[in-house]
């Protein structure tokens, strides 16, 4: 069987289709994390006055949920930089917008800061949880 052959204007449409794609991913996982986070505090308090002997459990399931967004968050990310690369390479000298991005990657760029956002989060409600369940415990 014979490799097709397919143009570069091709291929970079593509990268173009993939890197609005995953940059799409990464708002809703932001946004997504938003509100589980207000949820989980909303029902906890919640919690704290109807039920307290359980309110120590529901931070610590946010905080679960804020580790898997964790690694879907540098999962995708690592995704998305293949296709800023692959773009970046296709510009070559005419540095395009793939080439002005792949230059513009930081040790403090907006995916660092999504990473701690989300592992801090996670933290947070997992400190949450363990304070409540040991008030509730040596009440």
């Amino acid at each position: 069987m014979q490799k097709e052959q397919v143009s570069a204007d091709v291929v970079y449409k593509e990268i173009g289709i993939n890197y609005r794609f995953f940059l799409g991913w990464r708002h809703a996982l932001f946004a997504g994390t938003i509100v589980i986070t207000g949820a989980i505090l909303f029902q906890t308090y919640k919690a704290i006055i109807e039920k307290p002997f359980i309110s120590g459990f529901i931070p610590l399931i946010g905080g679960l949920i804020c580790l898997v967004v964790y690694q879907l968050e540098d999962r995708i990310q690592d995704l998305y930089r293949a296709g800023i690369k692959a773009g970046s390479s296709l510009e070559g000298e005419y540095f395009g917008f793939y080439s002005a991005v792949d230059q513009k990657f930081t040790k403090t760029s907006h995916s660092t800061t999504l990473l701690k956002t989300y592992k801090y989060s996670s933290i947070g409600l997992f400190l949450l949880g363990a304070l409540l369940i040991m008030f509730m415990i040596f009440k």
